[in-house]
């Protein structure tokens, strides 16, 4: 098991959050393209 401080299990969770974000606005782009 990895052992995470808390600090970096936020910072994971930040960065989890922002890759959906940046996911969901690429998807919405490529469905408005074509």
């Amino acid at each position: 098991m990895i052992q995470f401080t808390k600090l970096e299990l936020r910072s994971l969770l930040i960065l989890q959050s922002i890759k959906q974000k940046f996911y969901f606005k690429v998807s919405i782009n490529d469905s408005k393209s074509h």
